[in-house]
C-alpha cells in the first residue's frame, strides 16, 4: 500500500515538471514568433483633419455620397444612439469621425474600397476596426426605419389619390426594381445572380409615391428573377389587407397600386400617357 502511494506521488511530481517545461517552451515561442519584430503600420488622419471637409460640395459629395446639410442631419439623427454610448464607448472614435468613415466607405468601389487603404485614409487599424465602426454606423441608422420608411395611413392614401387624380386617377404609389450590382460573384449559385443585363447583381424593388417618398422595399432577389415575379412574391400582393382597408384597392398593374372607394365608378384604362409619367417618377426616385 505504501509502495503504491508514492508511486503514485512520484508520477504526480513528474506530470508537473513536464507541464511546467510545456508552459516554458509556450512562453518562449510566443515571446519570440517573430524573426524581426515588426514596427507597427504609420498611419495618419491627414485625410479626414485637413482635407474631407475643406472640399467643395461637389468634392464633398463625390466622397461621401450626400451633401454637408444631409451628412449633419444624419449624424444629429443618430449621435444619441445607444450604440456609440456603451461602456466601452470612451474607447470608440467620435460619431462623427465613424459616420464620416463609413459615409466615404459607401461612396467607393473597386479597390478604393479595400479596408487598408480606407484605414489608411483615417487613420485607424486594417484589422477588425472598420467593420465595427460599420456595424454600429448602421445600427444607429436602421433604427430610424419606421420613421422614414412607412406605409400611409387612409388618410394619407386620399391625399395621395387626390394629388394625382390628373396623373393617373387612383394611384396611391408606384412601383418597380432596380438591380444592385455586386463587386464580385457570389461564391454559391452565382448564375442566379447573373442578370440580363450581363452583370452580378441582386434586386431591390422600391415603392414610392409622387412626392418620391418612399413607401415600401424589398431587396435580395437574386439579378436574374423578374421583377413580375418578385412583386407576385411580395407582401404587397399576397397580403394586400395589411396594406390597405376593407375593399379600397384593386391591383392596377404591376408597377401601380390604385386606391378604390365605392362612392367613385372606377375605369382604369392604361394608355401611353398614364405609363409614360408614372414610370418617369419611379426613374426619379431611383
Amino acid at each position: 500500500m505504501i509502495f503504491c502511494l508514492r508511486s503514485n506521488l512520484c508520477l504526480e511530481d513528474e506530470s508537473d515538471d513536464v507541464l511546467d517545461d510545456m508552459y516554458d517552451d509556450l512562453t518562449v515561442v510566443f515571446l519570440c514568433r517573430y524573426s524581426i519584430q515588426s514596427s507597427g503600420v504609420p498611419k495618419c488622419r491627414g485625410f479626414y483633419d485637413d482635407v474631407l471637409f475643406n472640399l467643395d460640395a461637389k468634392r464633398f459629395q463625390l466622397y461621401v455620397r450626400c451633401s454637408r446639410q444631409h451628412f449633419d442631419v444624419i449624424y444629429n439623427k443618430i449621435k444619441d444612439h445607444p450604440v456609440f454610448h456603451g461602456k466601452n464607448s470612451s474607447k470608440q472614435f467620435s460619431v462623427f469621425f465613424q459616420l464620416a468613415l463609413v459615409m466615404y466607405r459607401i461612396g467607393s468601389n473597386g479597390n478604393a474600397a479595400s479596408v487598408a487603404k480606407i484605414a489608411g485614409f483615417f487613420g485607424v487599424g486594417d484589422g477588425g476596426t472598420i467593420d465595427r465602426i460599420t456595424c454600429r454606423v448602421f445600427k444607429s441608422i436602421l433604427s430610424l426605419e419606421s420613421e422614414y420608411l412607412n406605409w400611409p395611413s387612409r388618410e394619407e392614401r386620399v391625399g395621395l389619390v387626390q394629388a394625382t387624380w390628373e396623373e393617373m386617377p387612383y394611384c396611391i404609389v408606384y412601383t418597380d426594381g432596380m438591380e444592385v450590382p455586386l463587386e464580385e460573384a457570389p461564391i454559391r449559385d452565382k448564375e442566379s445572380y447573373f442578370s440580363r443585363t450581363k452583370k452580378y447583381s441582386i434586386k431591390l424593388q422600391g415603392s414610392c409615391d409622387f412626392s418620391l417618398k418612399l413607401r415600401h422595399i424589398l431587396i435580395g432577389y437574386p439579378g436574374s428573377v423578374h421583377d413580375a415575379r418578385i412583386f407576385n412574391s411580395c407582401d404587397l400582393a399576397l397580403s394586400p389587407h395589411i396594406y390597405f382597408s376593407g375593399e379600397e384597392w384593386i391591383p392596377a398593374a404591376t408597377v401601380a397600386f390604385c386606391f378604390y372607394s365605392s362612392s367613385f365608378s372606377l375605369k382604369f384604362v392604361p394608355n401611353d400617357s398614364l405609363h409614360s409619367s408614372s414610370t418617369s417618377v419611379l426613374i426619379c426616385f431611383f
